[in-house]
Formats: structure tokens, sequence, C-alpha cells
């Protein structure tokens, strides 16, 4: 999985790189990023890192400290990604409960489509094996924890519901958890080629199809397929994920207290 210009140049470098130079950190963390997804964090190898990367062990450890600082890292990073895209998306953030659900469905639909290495990266901190690691990170980044927090539940409209904060949280949990496992099946959707900063902003404004510019070159020609098949994906998913939260907010039964006039029960 190539990594996208954004993610990397977002990176926080860290100490004890001046020798080592930007180029040959990123191709360190783009094999360790590689590595991390491929294998998990219990068996990822940092010798094979170290290996595919050209350098020494003793240079990884003088950054990183360990196998256990390079990958949290490298969460606290996608972490931030999270938090950007998030942040983008702020002025469409609806107070509604069941709009909020849908907007932070776009969320994680924009950044597994834009950031897919940082979006299956924070997907293996739920990894069976890796609560101690989760509980760490959550310790060490309470800060940018609580601004997610904040980001999924601040402001939303709560005199409406027939539901407590407590149960509003429940839900919340239970649609993202099967928002997020639909998106980490997706193994052989997102191409390698990362779409255009263009194709992004398309993405992000959900241009219709029929407005795409339209082809002429083969680079063009392969964009213009690329941008076509990920709008399609989302357009389909957030189709899904509406007729999730239609179920919600009417219920799986016909009301039997209401009749059409042919006097058949009517749908409530």
């Amino acid at each position: 999985m190539n990594l996208s210009p954004e993610f990397l140049h977002g990176l926080e470098i860290p100490r004890y790189t001046s020798a080592l130079g930007r180029k040959k950190l990123l191709q360190l963390l783009t094999i360790a990023i590689q590595e991390f997804l491929q294998h998990g964090f219990t068996n990822t190898s940092t010798n094979r890192i170290m290996h595919n990367s050209g350098l020494s062990k003793g240079t990884l450890f003088n950054m990183f400290g360990s196998k256990k600082g390079l990958y949290l890292y490298l969460i606290k990073h996608s972490t931030v990604t999270l938090l950007s895209v998030c942040h983008r998306k702020l002025s469409t953030r609806p107070a509604d409960f069941l709009q909020r659900l849908r907007w932070l469905g776009e969320v994680y639909l924009d950044l597994f489509i834009q950031e897919p290495a940082a979006f299956r990266l924070l997907m293996t901190i739920d990894d069976p094996g890796n609560q101690d690691m989760a509980a760490e990170f959550a310790r060490e980044h309470a800060v940018k924890a609580a601004k997610i927090r904040q980001l999924m539940f601040d402001n939303i409209t709560q005199n409406t519901l027939n539901i407590n904060r407590e149960q509003i949280r429940r839900i919340t949990a239970m649609i993202l958890t099967d928002v997020k496992q639909r998106l980490s099946g997706q193994h052989d959707f997102v191409p390698d080629q990362h779409p255009s900063a263009s194709s992004k902003a398309a993405l992000q404004q959900s241009v219709p199809q029929e407005d795409i510019p339209q082809k002429d070159t083969p680079q063009k020609d392969v964009a213009h397929e690329i941008l076509t098949d990920l709008l399609a994906f989302r357009s389909g998913f957030l189709q899904d994920l509406d007729a999730m939260l239609a179920i919600l907010r009417h219920g799986v039964y016909f009301d039997i207290t209401s009749e059409k006039t042919d006097g058949t029960a009517a749908p409530g």
C-alpha cells in the first residue's frame, strides 16, 4: 500500500533523525507501516523492517526506543489524521443524533478512502492481544482521545430522544463498530494509486459522477477510473448506512394501530 504525500508530510519527526535524513526516515516508516499492517504488532519483526530499509537496528531504537514505541508513534499520527478529517467536515456536523451517526460514518469512510494506511493502522489497535497497547495509548494521548469523544458526542440534541447519554454512547459504538468492520473487509478495494488533490476534493464534496472531468490522456484515464470507482463505492456504502439508520429511526415493526384506507396495516 502506497502512502499518500499528505500522510507522510504531516509526520512528526522523532529525535535523532538529523543524520538519517528525511528521505530515509520516510522510507523506514513506510516499510514499518506495511509490516504492521501485514503481520500485526505481535508478529512484526524489527529485523525485517531494518533489513528492508537498509538501516541498522540501532537506528530504530535510537529514534523510537522499541518496536512498541515505533507502533505507538504511527498510531498517534493516524489519530491526528483522523482528527484532521473530522475538522475538515466540522461545518457539516449535525446536532440530530442519527444524523450525527451518519456524519461519523462519513468521517471513517473518507479516512478509509483518502488515507487507507491511517485507517488500517487505527483498526489494528483493536486486534486481539493489543488491549494493553490500546490502554497505554489512551493514557499517553488522553487529550486526543477526549477531542475525538467531543467531536462524536458534543452538542447532540437530546430533548427529542427517548434514550439517555449512556445509551447514546452504546448505540454509537455499535454503529461505528459495524462501519469499521465493513470497511476493514474491503481489503482489495482501495487502489495503490492515491487520488489526486482534485479527486480528493471531489470525494469530500460528493461530486456527482456525471460531473467528473472527462478523460483525454492515459494518466487521466486511470485517474478517472479510480475516482469513478471511489465515488460509486462511497455512494453505495452511505446508502447502506442510511438504511440501517432508518431502522433505528422508524423501528422494525409496522404500526398496527394505523390503518390504510384499504384496511391493511400501514408502515410506521
